[in-house]
């Protein structure tokens, strides 16, 4: 092993003489193997300090970056641990706050249903002894007056069975029956006078039934038929001049559907108003409601127990040229009727391959 005689820099005092004896042809004494050694072994050591060095730097740096990284890591995890709690507390009162306006809500369904039903009876009464009343002899003048609170009795009670159905949709007590019925027969008791209330109005009345509708389904009768009457209704009332229509017809499918499609040339519905016909107590605006009348429940009734049946009610209206509304309900057919649309679909079905080969 070599070691330095002198300090390293000492070797370096005679280097430009160094380099003129080289010059000269004269090798200095310091550039004997065992110097050079020394010297290379030196700056080894210097190159290997200078590394130590560098890396203790290093690490310190290193290390005390992850110390401030564990820091913030901790910070933010107490941070995000107090935000949960907050949320977690304010999740609790929402939940708290949504099942006291819901039982709140029950409540007051409840009410409204109760309340319905007890101005109901009293009104059933009003309108017999009414009706006793008109049978007996009267002045012309007892009878318009007789007239007139059986008609505001009348209309007293649609206005609570309204109510009374809205409230038990709304509270989940309300119950489709499922029967077998007569389609015709449901459909004109729907009709019932409104041809004769638009012939009042100078309207014309068109009804049309395709001879494929069946004469008998399963569903439930009288809400098909409140649902009609409420389409019928409106359009005979927002009705001023042309006609209504109402169209009956069959579609057969996988799920056959009943279409009811309720046209008239009524005063129409902008098209940024339609979905809100279909909210309850509402119309299309103020004036609206005060010249035709009306709570606004009608539709909202009518699209629920559309939905309640598996179907559909739609709107297609432009302001000032009528109003469609489209009621598509799934009908259930005994099995012979099923077997008879079967065969008539297969028969279709043959007819498109044969033509389709021709």
């Amino acid at each position: 092993m070599f070691l330095f005689h002198a300090p390293i820099w000492a070797y370096a005092v005679p280097l430009t003489g160094a380099l003129t004896n080289t010059c000269d042809g004269v090798i200095p004494v310091w550039a004997s193997n065992e110097h050079i050694a020394s010297v290379l072994i030196g700056v080894c050591i210097l190159m290997a300090l200078l590394c130590i060095w560098c890396w203790r730097g290093r690490m310190k740096r290193l290390t005390r970056q992850r110390n401030e990284l564990a820091l913030c890591v901790m910070l933010r995890t107490r941070e995000i641990e107090k935000e949960k709690r907050t949320i977690e507390q304010q999740k609790a009162q929402i939940e708290a706050l949504l099942a006291k306006a819901q039982q709140s809500n029950r409540l007051k369904d409840e009410f409204l249903a109760n309340i319905s039903h007890e101005i109901r009876t009293p009104l059933h009464g009003v309108l017999g002894m009414t009706e006793l009343a008109l049978g007996t002899n009267l002045t012309p003048e007892q009878r318009d007056y007789l007239e007139l609170a059986a008609s505001s009795a009348q209309s007293l009670l649609a206005l609570v069975n309204d109510v009374l159905d809205f409230s038990k949709i709304e509270s989940g007590h309300f119950e489709l029956e499922c029967t077998t019925f007569y389609t015709r027969e449901c459909i004109q008791g729907a009709i019932g006078a409104f041809p004769v209330t638009a012939r009042q109005k100078g309207l014309k009345f068109i009804t049309r039934i395709d001879d494929d509708v069946p004469e008998q389904m399963e569903g439930d009768p009288i809400r098909l038929r409140q649902i009609l009457v409420n389409l019928i209704g409106n359009a005979v009332k927002f009705t001023e001049k042309g006609s209504i229509s109402v169209l009956v017809s069959f579609i057969p499918a996988s799920l056959p559907l009943l279409c009811v499609r309720v046209v008239d040339t009524g005063i129409g519905i902008p098209r940024d108003k339609q979905d809100d016909v279909f909210e309850p107590f509402r119309q299309v605006d103020g004036s609206s409601k005060r010249k035709y009348g009306g709570t606004g429940l009608g539709l909202a009734i009518s699209i629920r127990l559309a939905r309640d049946m598996h179907g559909s009610l739609s709107l297609e209206s432009e302001e000032g040229a009528g109003s469609t509304f489209t009621l598509k309900v799934p009908i259930s057919l005994s099995a012979a009727r099923q077997a008879d649309l079967q065969h008539l679909a297969l028969e279709e079905d043959e007819s498109a391959y044969s033509a389709s080969l021709r």
